[in-house]
């Protein structure tokens, strides 16, 4: 059994460098946790309540456990730990959401899923050279909106776009306050908030679904009205399922592309294939196997946060106590030479044997546990979507190269600038 010890009991800087251990984060935080890891071993204390772990193991054991001994860390915006009555409320409306975003409701939706991504790439192609980043968080918005509710009006996509920018602001700006001390930034995202709920209360209020859904399956907000659930929390159901999965899929939707352009190799076996099945996304396997090692090797969330209330085992042998926030790294995890053999090279082949087989917790692009992407099932689908329309449709050029990961809140290029054109007819 583990002895109950505290987090000083790991290994990790010491004296005057576990001062100043932040300085190197900031400036390479994959290179300094890297480093730490060749160092140190899986699991080490960068101060007394902070622990990263980068065994495949612990970190599902500890991102299953969430909820029961661990939190996602401080709301940015309340500048607190959420209560249990919170963390209930949040449980409950990801198992409504869930109902909506299961894989066979998003196969479902296949149709108006396709023509959703072929309206973001005709809209790419015909604006000119784009940075990725720039557009990804709407591309996806729009991508998504199909699987939540039809017909959405322009203000609607503006408003939960501004809400999750902001939002996005204040976490990368590391802002840990308490309620009422003044920020712009936290009333940025306030205001942005109160906004993005206006405009969804309206819809629900005029919401009145009719029964008829060519495609058999309903939207989350039509599964809200036939529920009776309350507007305050449908409210909070809607705005969470279109807040919380995009980030991290506008994240891989970047790399994606990236990595189609890097790659012409794999982009022209991706073209053959699609056209050999028609598009029937259940027959892309090797675009499959593409996007999941898009997100090998750029996991959108790249480093993971949890809030111990209760004491947490971190190895066999160490208990961190309540209060110490453990850190993991799924960008470590996936570049790990023990669980993936020549990680840092591109391969979706590696995917596609069946004697091929990887660590089974070795993989978490998206998290993993009851905190999982709520997105999962829907963003993988779009990624694979893009990746075959592009490759069948289109010609994508790099106009100026990336530069380098940017490791904040989300992992994303920076620098890329991409250029979409239709490809001749009979190409």
């Amino acid at each position: 059994m583990a002895n109950s010890l505290d987090a000083l009991a790991l290994p990790g800087p010491t004296g005057a460098d576990r001062r100043r251990w932040r300085s190197a984060y900031d400036a390479d935080p994959a290179g300094f946790l890297s480093a730490c890891r060749e160092r140190w071993g899986d699991a080490f204390a960068l101060n007394e309540n902070l622990v990263v772990v980068s065994d495949p193991d612990i970190a599902h054991q500890i991102l299953v456990a969430t909820d029961r001994e661990s939190v996602i860390g401080p709301d940015r915006f309340l500048g607190r730990l959420p209560t249990a009555e919170e963390t209930r409320e949040w449980m409950g409306t990801r198992k409504l959401i869930g109902r909506v975003l299961t894989p066979q409701a998003v196969r479902d939706r296949l149709p108006r899923l396709e023509q959703a991504v072929d309206a973001g790439l005709q809209s790419l192609a015909e604006g000119g050279q784009f940075d990725p980043v720039a557009v990804a968080h709407e591309t996806s918005l729009r991508a998504f909106l199909p699987m939540f509710l039809t017909d959405p009006a322009p203000t609607l996509v503006t408003a939960v776009l501004d809400s999750i920018n902001a939002a996005l602001v204040l976490v990368d700006a590391g802002v840990r306050r308490p309620r009422w001390w003044p920020s712009s930034l936290r009333r940025n995202v306030r205001d942005a908030r109160r906004r993005g709920q206006a405009e969804l209360r309206a819809l629900i209020a005029d919401h009145r679904p009719d029964g008829r859904l060519p495609d058999g399956s309903p939207t989350l907000l039509d599964t809200l009205h036939t529920a009776s659930v309350p507007t305050d929390l449908a409210v909070h159901v809607m705005g969470h399922a279109l807040a919380k999965g995009l980030p991290a899929t506008a994240g891989a939707w970047c790399w994606l592309l990236h990595d189609l352009a890097a790659n012409p190799d794999d982009m022209a076996r991706i073209r053959a294939e699609a056209t050999a099945c028609r598009g029937s996304a259940e027959e892309l396997s090797y675009t499959r196997a593409f996007v999941r090692e898009s997100m090998r090797t750029h996991p959108p969330a790249w480093l993971l946060a949890r809030e111990t209330f209760a004491p947490t085992a971190v190895t066999e042998r160490c208990t961190v106590p309540a209060g110490t926030t453990v850190f993991i790294s799924p960008y470590l995890i996936h570049r790990d030479p023990r669980y993936w053999p020549d990680p840092h090279r591109f391969a979706p082949q590696r995917w596609m044997s069946p004697d091929t087989k990887h660590h089974r917790y070795a993989y978490l692009p998206f998290g993993a546990g009851p905190r999982v992407c709520v997105g999962l099932h829907l963003g993988e689908v779009l990624l694979t979507l893009t990746a075959a329309r592009i490759a069948t449709r289109y010609q994508l050029t790099v106009s100026t190269p990336a530069t380098a990961p940017a490791f904040t809140s989300v992992l994303h290029p920076t620098g890329l600038s991409l250029q979409l054109t239709h490809r001749a007819p009979g190409t």
